[in-house]
């Protein structure tokens, strides 16, 4: 059950049970359904991306349920099975690897780093504070519907520039935050 929370903030526990496995790596059991339900398509984005950052290997099952597009999600673990999307795994698995699209927080602002498409790969520097707050508050699923005028706008610009999902009336946050950061750094 969803319940509304401060500014469209949506209270619901993640979709998927994470099990840590002996080797290290992260299995979520629950099959991830992306398309669909806006809200679980939105959870299902956020608990990749939180574990993702981890720098363990993260393994799991979807399923797409209408139009996918792959492009956005690159970033994110690859699925181990993505059924009723042929061949999106494996464009998926080919495209993928650590550190493709990353934020990072200083002091009233954000850095982002996107190399999701490398012929278009692009840095952003956000430090309009309104933007800054809606960029934050979607790293919940967050409801447009409950937001006021001026974070609309700015969660407009920020799904307009691919840092934001859109899932029908909800949003997230898609890049991660790196907790773990690659040796050498300078292979992200």
């Amino acid at each position: 059950m969803a319940l509304p929370g401060p500014a469209g903030e949506i209270q619901e526990q993640p979709t998927g049970e994470i099990q840590e496995q002996p080797t290290g790596d992260i299995r979520i059991a629950e099959k991830l359904v992306f398309g669909g339900n806006p809200l679980r398509a939105a959870h299902a984005v956020r608990l990749l991306r939180d574990n993702c950052c981890l720098g363990r290997p993260v393994r799991w099952r979807g399923r797409a349920a209408g139009v996918f597009d792959v492009g956005a999600l690159v970033h994110l673990p690859p699925p181990e099975e993505l059924t009723n999307a042929p061949g999106a795994a494996e464009e998926w698995r080919e495209r993928h690897r650590y550190g493709l699209f990353y934020f990072r927080v200083g002091p009233g602002f954000i850095l982002v780093k996107d190399q999701r498409n490398m012929t278009e790969a692009a840095r952003f520097v956000i430090d309009d504070p309104d933007i800054v707050d809606v960029f934050k508050q979607s790293l919940t699923p967050t409801m447009l519907s409950r937001m006021g005028k001026r974070q609309l706008q700015a969660a407009q610009m920020l799904c307009d520039e691919g840092l934001l999902l859109r899932t029908g009336d909800v949003v997230v946050t898609l890049p991660a935050r790196l907790r773990r950061w690659p040796v050498p750094f300078r292979a992200i």
